[in-house]
């Protein structure tokens, strides 16, 4: 007697409900993918607006913004690798550690270089220990990402 899938009658209830809940995940990764594509496509409009003002101010935040789209579509680009069910990747979060940190890095230089009188106050030390926090970071993720070459790729 040939074998035979069983229909969907016979299927138990819990390969339903976990392939309804496949397909549910499915459609929430594909949704979270289209906004934050839809979310870059907007902020790079608004970058390309801000490079009207050619002030130190402007052009600051339209690379800030600009860095901030690199972010966004690194996201995606990790949803859409779990979507075709490629292998898991730390390179992609790695990225976005490293882009994160040197905006934060900008965000507080352009602060420092606008206030007046900062370079006396605790608020100028605090700055300089975020700063330097951030830039430990790109060294840890770099280093990371050295490591984590090298595991993956033995002889290179």
């Amino acid at each position: 007697m040939p074998i035979t899938s069983p229909s969907a009658e016979e299927q138990p209830k819990e390969s339903r409900i976990t392939r309804a809940l496949e397909v549910a995940d499915h459609g929430v990764h594909v949704l979270a993918a289209v906004v934050l594509f839809a979310a870059a496509l907007l902020m790079i409009g608004h970058s390309v607006a801000g490079f009207r003002d050619t002030s130190a101010h402007g052009l600051l935040t339209a690379i800030n913004d600009i860095l901030f789209v690199l972010i966004i579509m690194e996201v995606v680009a990790t949803i859409v690798r779990h979507l075709q069910r490629r292998r898991f990747s730390l390179y992609p979060f790695l990225y976005i550690v490293i882009i994160s940190s040197i905006r934060r890095i900008l965000v507080v230089e352009a602060q420092l270089s606008m206030e007046a009188g900062l370079q006396e106050s605790q608020a100028f030390t605090h700055a300089l220990w975020e700063m330097a926090a951030a830039g430990g970071l790109i060294v840890a993720m770099v280093v990371a990402y050295w490591l984590l070459r090298h595991a993956d790729h033995p002889g290179d």
